[in-house]
């Protein structure tokens, strides 16, 4: 499970995306080191990536049929 913050329409949206373990994606992350507080400073001054209208309806259907089984 990767957990990613991203701007949409002027919210910030928590978007989680279930990824295979052996996966390139997963592994890079596995691999990033901790961060610091220098990394922390950078992250809150780069810009957020935008979310696309089709991430978002594929978050909210994923949660509606967590929701409702």
């Amino acid at each position: 499970m990767i957990t990613e913050v991203r701007d949409f329409a002027g919210q910030e949206i928590e978007y989680k995306k279930l990824v295979d373990s052996d996966s390139k994606e997963a592994m890079e992350r596995a691999k990033a080191p901790a961060p610091s507080a220098v990394d922390a400073v950078l992250e809150q001054i780069k810009k957020k990536s935008k979310l696309s209208v089709l991430d978002k309806t594929k978050k909210d259907w994923g949660e509606f049929k967590e929701d409702n089984k």
